[in-house]
């Protein structure tokens, strides 16, 4: 997870990139304690070494169940994006993946 305060939201090497932005006054400790009270500190990838989106898809969930994003459609279109791999160039289209589940523990 990237958490950033900056104009350019976009790397030069990004392919696909879903801004989800949070309510104002939120604070880095804001985001810890949902990320902690919710267990995502615990979790082991899947035995094929992947899982980062579907640990990103769940923690995305839990902002959202908490209320601190600031757009529920970005956190919808950010959940509607997680199942998809976005081959390169820029534009092509994504060719929907199934996610490899980790475990929380």
């Amino acid at each position: 997870m990237l958490v950033i305060e900056h104009q350019e939201l976009q790397t030069i090497d990004s392919i696909y990139v879903v801004a989800v932005g949070v309510k104002e006054g939120t604070t880095v400790a804001d985001i810890l304690r949902v990320l902690i009270q919710k267990g995502r500190d615990r979790y082991v990838f899947a035995d094929i070494g992947e899982g980062c989106r579907y640990w990103m898809y769940t923690f995305a969930g839990d902002l959202d169940d908490d209320g601190l994003p600031n757009s529920r459609e970005a956190v919808m279109k950010a959940k509607e994006a997680l199942p998809h791999y976005w081959p390169f160039p820029p534009g092509t289209l994504p060719v929907q993946r199934e996610m490899a589940n980790g475990t929380f523990f």
